[in-house]
C-alpha cells in the first residue's frame, strides 16, 4: 500500500505520516527495553515500513514505488533519524539510488521492487582502507566478471542480500558498480567492533563473481552518492531534533537549588543558540534536497552535511552536559542517540572532509573575481 498523502508532494505530510508509524513501532521505551534495536536490523519495523509504502516512497511506480520527489525522501529520513531506525534503511536506500541512476530497466526491475516490498536488504561497499570517499584512488578491480579488492567500513554487509561494489574495470580504469552476492565464493566479511554497536565490516573480495555490472556517466554516480549524503544529513538532523526535545523536557523537570535548571539564564542561552543552529542546518539541508532533484549539487550537499555534523555534535554534547550522569544510564536512552551521532558524523564525510570540499569548490570562483 502506497502512502496516502494529502497534497502528494508535501514534505510536512510525509513527516506526519512517517512519525505516526515510527512512534508506534519505535517508541523510546521499546528502544530502552531492547537497546540492540538501536543498531541492528528490526524485521518487524521493516515489514511495517514496506506495508505502509515508505520503502518505495521515491521509486518509480513501475518498480512498486510512489514516484515521490527526492525532497520527500529527505523528509522521511529525518523521521528515520529521529526514531533511530537501524542503518539497514539507509544502506538499502543508497543501494537503490545507485541502481536507479546506473542500471538498465531489467536490473532496476530485478532489485527495486524487492527493496520496496521489504523482501531485500542491500549494502554498498565503497570506502577502501587507503581511500575513504576518494573515488579516483580506489584500487578494487573488475576483471573477467570477477571483483578483487578490499572494502572497509561496509555497513550491514553481513545482513545484506546484495553488495554494490565500487570498482575499476580492466585496463580502461572506468569506475563502475559491480553487484556481488555476499554469500558467494571469494567474499570474506569481518565485522568491526564499533562504538555504536552497529554493523560495519571489512569486506575482502578475491575473484568474487559479479552478478551484474552497472555503467554510467560519472555524473550519475556522483548524484547517487550526493543524494545518499543528503539523506545521512537528514537523519542526523532528525536525531538532533529529538535530542533537543529530550533536553528541553529534562531542564523543565530537573531541579537544583529549588528551581528548574531550565530557568537559569546560561541554560536558556545555550539551548536557544542550539535551536537557531538547528534551524539553519535544516535550511541548508532543504536547499540541498531541492538542488539534488535537478542533478548533482556538490556544493549544496557538502554545506548540508558539514552543518548537520556540527549541529548534531554540539547538541549531543550539550545534552549530555545538562543531563549529567542520567545521560548515560540505560533508562534515559540518550546514549543511543549519541552513539548514532558519533558514527553518522563520519559516514559520507566528516565536517573536515566537507569543509575541504567546499573550499575546493569555492576557491576557483573566488580566484576569478
Amino acid at each position: 500500500m502506497k502512502p496516502q498523502l494529502a497534497g502528494r508532494h508535501e514534505e510536512s505530510e510525509v513527516r506526519v505520516g512517517a512519525r505516526g508509524l515510527l512512534e508506534r513501532v519505535r517508541a523510546p521505551e521499546l528502544l530502552n527495553a531492547r537497546p540492540d534495536h538501536g543498531t541492528t536490523h528490526d524485521p518487524l519495523l521493516w515489514t511495517a515500513l514496506a506495508e505502509a509504502g515508505w520503502l518505495g516512497l521515491w521509486m518509480p511506480e513501475d518498480c512498486g514505488g510512489s514516484a515521490a520527489p527526492f525532497r520527500q525522501l529527505v523528509a522521511f529520513h529525518q523521521e528515520a533519524g529521529r526514531a533511530l531506525v537501524p542503518t539497514t534503511l539507509l544502506s538499502s536506500t543508497y543501494f537503490s539510488l545507485l541502481i536507479e541512476q546506473l542500471a538498465d530497466t531489467d536490473t532496476r526491475q530485478q532489485y527495486l521492487p524487492r527493496i520496496a516490498s521489504g523482501e531485500f536488504l542491500a549494502a554498498v561497499a565503497d570506502a577502501e582502507p587507503h581511500a575513504y570517499l576518494k573515488l579516483d584512488a580506489y584500487r578494487t578491480r573488475l576483471d573477467n566478471a570477477t571483483v578483487t579488492g578490499t572494502k572497509d567500513f561496509v555497513r550491514n554487509a553481513s545482513q545484506a542480500d546484495a553488495l554494490a561494489v565500487l570498482a575499476r574495470e580492466g585496463a580502461s580504469e572506468q569506475l563502475i558498480v559491480a553487484i556481488v552476492d555476499p554469500a558467494s565464493s571469494g567474499v570474506a566479511i569481518s565485522e568491526h567492533l564499533t562504538v555504536g554497536h552497529d554493523s560495519q565490516a571489512l569486506v575482502s573480495l578475491n575473484e568474487a563473481p559479479a552478478v551484474a555490472t552497472l555503467y554510467a556517466a560519472r555524473s550519475g554516480l556522483d548524484l547517487a552518492i550526493q543524494r545518499a549524503t543528503c539523506l545521512q544529513a537528514a537523519e542526523l538532523l532528525g536525531a538532533a531534533e529529538y535530542v533537543l526535545e529530550l533536553t528541553l523536557i529534562h531542564v523543565r523537570t530537573r531541579h537544583q537549588f529549588g528551581r528548574a535548571i531550565g530557568s537559569f539564564q546560561a541554560v536558556q542561552h545555550l539551548l536557544a543558540d542550539l535551536a537557531m543552529r538547528l534551524d539553519g542546518a535544516r535550511l541548508l539541508m532543504d536547499k540541498a534536497a531541492h538542488a539534488l532533484e535537478g542533478g548533482p549539487a556538490a556544493l549544496e550537499t557538502s554545506r548540508a552535511k558539514a552543518r548537520a555534523n556540527d549541529v548534531a555534535h554540539r547538541l549531543v554534547v550539550a545534552s549530555h552536559h545538562l543531563h549529567g550522569g542520567m545521560g548515560y544510564v540505560r533508562e534515559g536512552g540518550l546514549y543511543l542517540w549519541s552513539q548514532r551521532q558519533k558514527a553518522a558524523e563520519q559516514w559520507f564525510g566528516s565536517t573536515a572532509v566537507h569543509l575541504k570540499k567546499i573550499a575546493d569548490l569555492v576557491r576557483p570562483a573566488m580566484s576569478q573575481t
